[in-house]
């Protein structure tokens, strides 16, 4: 009772413990403070604002009553401290900013101390997963269909894009991957911070990209596997050519106009059954082209295949007047060598004589010289092969339109008759 005691020194309140006479206003200044040196500010002025804002709530905590004028004050403060965020992560770095919050271990309401939060919203983890799911199967499908026509380089590339973009997004699941994808991105220049939305977005791009992957990659392959066969053709190499036609269907199977040429291909180079195959599908397919039924026609007349042929040739007769010059040549002619099959000599030399007045063409003269022959009309005939022959030596575009063997007859009977 009597005895004397020593007074208790004051206790040293440590930086984030310091209370201030107006912690509103020193939180308004250090705002202030940190816009003017935005959009890179200094590691002690960001310090001072986010000190500065436990100051604010800290006063609250005490039981401090704030009118609505405070309030509304400490709002707007609020409000410009989180649209710096962004601004803050990219001057002071993510790693910096952790480490702050790891040495003050705030409470979670302090949300001040996470301006480089990475948490995610509600279900924002299974909408990503699930657009990354879909996207991983378009491009799956697409290297599948790549791979079936042996187009590795394309199916690579697409494998190391979905693969960047897919590790790209997946990290960002994860805090640790978050971090380490914003890393890199800064490193290439990119500036933001991976919230929700921007994951979700880029989820929804990786989905967009593999999606037009999926319905253009095959088609521009296949675009480069015609063009690749149309070469082929030009240059008569029929085997090369039906190869990169297969490729381009293998693709597009739907594509009319590459069936068309694969027939052509096919007819070409004497594979007649693979020919066949193909024109009679574009005839189930609703195909209207003259030149399907045409060519098809010639296919079995060489096969002596008569009742095929015919029927063939009849579908054609309702459409000559709308056909070009060439067409209706092509018709006649092949009607006259059908009835010259059936030794109707007088009736295929009608024919071919009608083809000729549409084009002077190799194939009629040779055919109505066999026609008159038929007819023991020799030395007609005669004229008509050395046509040919004239044509064979003059115009090579013709030379595609004659059968093996055609022009050495014609030769051999021109020689005959010379004899004669």
């Amino acid at each position: 009772m009597g005895g004397k005691h020593e007074p208790t020194p004051p206790q040293q309140l440590s930086t984030g413990d310091r209370v201030s006479d107006n912690p509103l206003a020193d939180y308004e200044a250090a705002i202030h403070k940190l816009q003017s040196d935005l959009p890179k500010p200094s590691a002690e002025c960001v310090l001072a604002a986010l000190l500065a804002r436990d100051g604010v709530n800290r006063l609250v905590a005490m039981g401090a009553a704030l009118d609505a004028a405070d309030l509304d004050r400490l709002t707007r403060l609020d409000s410009q401290l989180k649209q710096a965020a962004t601004k803050v992560e990219n001057a002071l770095g993510g790693k910096r900013l952790s480490d702050w919050k790891r040495i003050m271990d705030p409470l979670s309401e302090r949300w001040w101390w996470s301006l480089d939060n990475t948490e995610l919203l509600p279900h924002v983890a299974l909408i990503v997963t699930i657009m990354l799911g879909v996207s991983f199967w378009f491009t799956g499908d697409t290297v599948g269909q790549l791979l079936k026509v042996a187009a590795v380089s394309a199916s690579v590339a697409a494998v190391l894009i979905q693969a960047f973009l897919t590790f790209l997004t997946g990290s960002a699941l994860t805090e640790s991957g978050r971090r380490r994808a914003m890393e890199a991105l800064r490193s290439l220049g990119f500036k933001g911070q991976f919230r929700s939305i921007k994951l979700v977005l880029l989820a929804l791009f990786v989905l967009v990209l593999s999606f037009i992957g999926r319905w253009y990659l095959p088609s521009a392959v296949a675009v480069y596997y015609f063009h690749q066969g149309e070469a082929y053709a030009s240059k008569r190499d029929w085997v090369q050519a039906t190869g990169s036609y297969n490729r381009a269907l293998t693709l597009t199977p739907g594509d009319q106009n590459i069936h068309y040429k694969l027939a052509v291909a096919y007819d070409s180079s004497f594979q007649f059954d693979r020919a066949i195959d193909e024109y009679k599908a574009l005839i189930t397919a609703g195909a209207g082209d003259p030149s399907v039924f045409n060519n098809l026609a010639r296919i079995y007349i060489l096969q002596k295949t008569e009742d095929p042929a015919l029927r063939l040739l009849d579908r054609l007769n309702g459409q000559l007047r709308d056909l070009n010059a060439d067409e209706r040549y092509h018709i006649f002619k092949n009607r006259g060598w059908f009835k010259l099959s059936l030794k109707n000599y007088q009736d295929a030399t009608s024919d071919l004589r009608t083809a000729l007045t549409a084009r002077d063409g190799l194939a009629a003269h040779y055919l109505l010289g066999l026609a008159l022959e038929g007819l023991d009309r020799h030395n007609e005939a005669l004229g008509e092969y050395d046509r040919a022959l004239e044509i064979y030596s003059k115009n090579p575009d013709e030379r595609a339109q004659v059968e093996p063997g055609w022009m050495s007859q014609a030769q051999t009977k021109l020689i005959q008759g010379a004899k004669k």
